[in-house]
């Protein structure tokens, strides 16, 4: 491996894989001539108490869930890409001097030690530069916005233990956030104009809102709602097991105008308890729309608002959403652009794996 490295090859498979607390997708795709196709599709449950509020309790029992996948599918040499939640790193967004990229490197990580809330030597850092932001400040001073994002090592750690468990590879780790547009851009939903778009995932603890433009973010907000919020709210006002509640969630659907409704007290019940998440969920969304338009002497037009990841199990999610905020919603078309039989995806919401694709697609 270090020889095909040194001569620029590296032919080992490369798949996304996201280790959520409800459950874990491994997502492989292939090169077609036309664009990708799915290689392999699998979502098992996270073993209990595994991963709890973003953090890997169980390296090792996760690591020999995976390595059972893989087993089961015949393969046993392969690089994964990961992905964070977006409540574990530290992630900021500054303003720096447009300089040249060796330049920035070090400037971002000094930046970087000023803002993040541990030691920079206990942490892995990394930076993108936001393209779309750089700009002329008065006096023709040059300036650009850079993402910074840093990991603990100790949380690093428990990444590369998962994969040392499972006898695989890390090609790299990423926040949720940035495979989710990378997902949608290979969608369509997504495309490299200015219009502003609004990607919305919804994951098991939080709910990140990031406003998009020309494929870079340009404004994110994190909000402390997301499916564990659903869950807990249906199991207590139902007096159902969590177990009972998984089952149950793909019953339900919020009720709006326009659409079929049930006379199922159950169903009733729990789509009037959900309504009130996905409500809080839709505030977040408008205050991350206004206080970015606010930053702006011309406020920019939102093109749409795009729903994805665990926290879109609910049926209607996306209409009650655009009804509330009379924004054009729509959910994200996970698959779109790539290859993959209908009867593969029927036991899935393809919505939920956005994150997965945008993984999978990381080195293709």
């Amino acid at each position: 491996m270090v020889f095909s490295k040194f001569f620029g090859i590296d032919k080992t498979p490369i798949a996304g894989l996201e280790i959520g607390q409800d459950f874990i997708v491994f997502l492989k795709l292939i090169k077609e001539e036309n664009g990708f196709a799915v290689d392999n599709l699998i979502q098992i449950p996270t073993p209990p108490n595994a991963v709890s509020g973003g953090n890997i309790n169980d390296p090792e029992g996760i690591g020999e869930v995976v390595r059972s996948i893989l087993d089961r599918n015949e393969i046993e040499t392969i690089k994964v890409n990961l992905s964070l939640p977006s409540n574990v790193p530290f992630i900021r967004t500054v303003t720096l001097p447009d300089l040249p990229y060796e330049e920035l490197k070090v400037i971002a990580k000094d930046e970087a030690s000023n803002h993040i809330p541990f030691s920079i030597s206990d942490a892995n850092v990394d930076f993108v530069l936001l393209e779309e932001s750089r700009r002329v400040e008065s006096g023709n001073k040059r300036i650009i916005d850079v993402l910074i994002v840093a990991v603990p090592k100790s949380v690093a750690q428990k990444y590369v233990d998962v994969a040392d468990a499972a006898k695989i590879k890390i090609n790299t780790i990423e926040v949720a956030t940035y495979s989710m547009i990378k997902g949608l851009a290979n969608a369509g939903q997504i495309k490299p104009t200015k219009d502003i778009v609004v990607s919305v995932l919804i994951g098991f603890d939080t709910t990140d809102i990031t406003l998009v433009s020309n494929g870079f973010p340009l404004f994110s907000h994190t909000a402390p709602v997301g499916k564990k919020n659903i869950i807990d709210t249906i199991s207590t006002g139902l007096g159902l097991s969590q177990m009972e509640t998984l089952n149950f969630i793909p019953q339900v659907a919020i009720l709006v105008p326009g659409f079929a409704t049930t006379n199922d007290p159950q169903i009733v019940k729990a789509a009037t308890l959900v309504r009130m998440i996905y409500n809080t969920i839709s505030t977040e969304i408008s205050k991350a729309i206004q206080f970015y338009q606010s930053q702006k002497a011309e406020p920019p037009e939102i093109l749409k608002i795009v729903l994805g990841g665990p926290g879109m199990c609910i049926k209607n999610a996306e209409k009650f959403i655009g009804n509330r905020l009379k924004i054009d919603t729509e959910l994200a078309d996970s698959f779109n652009n790539i290859n993959v039989p209908p009867e593969q995806l029927e036991n899935y919401d393809t919505p939920t794996l956005i994150t997965s694709v945008g993984l999978a697609l990381k080195g293709l």
